[in-house]
């Protein structure tokens, strides 16, 4: 599975999707993305393979990527493409909602 794949699925509402079964194994129905500052995403992203699965977002020009799911696309970014990430990238992470 590719990172567009898994965006273009998180596009259609959960409820929807949980009629056809086409949702992925780390979702929760009470969970969302929820914005976070890129120094607390890079922490969660360092920390990603050690203990708890923390599941990341970033939006940026070149394209939505997720973390902490494996993607192979994503898994295997090139540090360059990452700290370009950081600089001009919004970052969420997949939480509890309010």
């Amino acid at each position: 599975m590719t990172r567009y794949i898994v965006h273009e699925t998180l596009k259609i509402p959960f409820s929807q999707r949980c009629k056809h079964g086409a949702i992925f194994e780390w979702e929760h129905c009470a969970k969302k993305f929820c914005k976070i500052s890129n120094d607390l995403a890079m922490y969660h992203l360092m920390r990603t393979y050690q203990e708890d699965q923390v599941v990341l977002k970033v939006e940026s020009n070149s394209g939505t990527y997720y973390f902490g799911i494996g993607l192979k696309d994503c898994d295997n970014i090139t540090l360059k493409d990452l700290k370009k990430l950081y600089k001009d990238g919004t970052w969420y992470v997949y939480t509890w909602a309010a």
